[in-house]
């Protein structure tokens, strides 16, 4: 039961973030239930969100996700 309240808590409030706030691929993954396989595949493919390098790791700007969740959304309506 701790362990699922420790995940629960890594899952940020995109609402709440600034456009500037990084997110892991992790977070991602968990915001948007696709597997970090894919957001990684998508990257390389110049699919899915904007990725942004920091040190070599892929991060996520919280605009980026926002733009990509609307983008989404409309094409699936």
């Amino acid at each position: 039961m701790r362990a699922h309240a420790t995940a629960a808590a890594e899952i940020p409030d995109l609402d709440k973030l600034p456009a500037d706030a990084l997110l892991t691929i992790k977070q991602v993954s968990a915001l948007s239930s696709f597997t970090e396989q894919a957001l990684l595949k998508w990257a390389k493919n110049g699919k899915g969100p904007t990725v942004t390098r920091l040190e070599g790791r892929p991060r996520y700007r919280a605009a980026d996700i926002r733009s990509w969740f609307s983008g989404s959304m409309a094409g699936a309506q």
